[in-house]
């Protein structure tokens, strides 16, 4: 029987499960083969445990990345698949565990050297990177030489991871290396100010991904939901941000009082500078438009 039937499909998966009730408990125990080769049961023999005749089994990781790509949910939701894919888990739950707890030390310690930097914690930071790189490459040698499975948001998960890495490293030595000489000091306080943001955003980012292996996963996947619809929302939220900014930059301009900052108190003012000013204009804003008291301070009500 199971020979006629085509692999891979419920009617598949079905015929090589069998269903025991246990009345006197109210639970239901689901019994599969998961052997190549079937196994000869009788319908006598459904209540009792179902004989495999070979180690091979039935379901592997090809199947399941074929059932992906084909798009048949209904099929991976099938007791017999799940049950699969929760075995495999739990043989991985030891290096999923290991993984999150080495990723949480690396996040509390890339915050704790944001705040007070010392060799130690340079050293272990350089550490985590390199830890993390190594299983990266191994990872990406992995999937090009033996699954052959490399898809496009794989190839943006490891530049996202990369970029990352690269940012946390160049955070913590560059004020060495800048430390050797006085040369474009501005430039300089620009990118040892810009790379910690960087570089703590991205390993939270990287945080919560590693998260969604955990029981708690579902809820990653629901937040990234949220951001999805604001993201649909910001396309029209910044521009209106933008607009509101310098609308009431110029409503102000000759009243007397200035809501922040003008351009034209500093000729000599640099490109970074301005634009640090821009942005100083768009942050008050969203801030008065949320309700803050500040725009009472800056009206002078």
């Amino acid at each position: 029987m199971h020979e006629e039937l085509k692999p891979n499909t419920l009617e598949f998966f079905n015929s090589r499960s069998r269903v025991k009730h246990l009345d006197a408990e109210e639970k239901i125990v689901f019994l599969f083969d998961y052997s190549t080769k079937p196994a000869k049961t009788t319908p006598d023999e459904v209540n009792g445990p179902l004989l495999r005749s070979s180690s091979a089994e039935v379901i592997d990781w090809r199947v399941l990345r074929d059932l992906k790509r084909d798009n048949k949910w209904g099929v991976m939701r099938h007791p017999m698949v799940l049950n699969f894919i929760n075995e495999r888990l739990l043989d991985c739950a030891f290096f999923y565990t290991l993984h999150i707890l080495a990723f949480g030390v690396f996040l509390l310690l890339l915050s704790s050297h944001i705040f007070s930097s010392t060799v130690a914690k340079d050293i272990a930071v350089t550490a985590f990177i390199a830890l993390f790189l190594f299983f990266m490459l191994l990872k990406g040698a992995i999937k090009a030489r033996i699954s052959h499975s490399i898809s496009f948001w794989f190839v943006i998960a490891y530049t996202f991871n990369l970029a990352t890495y690269l940012a946390t490293f160049l955070y913590v030595w560059l004020p060495t290396m800048f430390s050797y000489d006085d040369y474009h000091e501005e430039v300089k306080k620009v990118i040892l100010w810009f790379l910690p943001i960087v570089a703590i955003i991205s390993a939270w980012v990287n945080f919560l991904y590693i998260l969604r292996k955990s029981p708690y996963g579902i809820y990653i996947f629901m937040m990234v939901r949220i951001l999805r619809s604001f993201g649909h929302i910001a396309t029209i939220w910044i521009p209106t941000l933008v607009a509101f900014s310098f609308a009431f930059h110029l409503i102000m301009r000759d009243s007397g009082t200035e809501p922040w900052e003008s351009l034209k108190t500093d000729d000599n003012a640099t490109v970074l500078q301005k634009l640090f000013i821009i942005l100083q204009a768009i942050t008050k804003t969203s801030t008065m438009m949320i309700g803050e008291v500040d725009a009472n301070d800056i009206l002078g009500l």
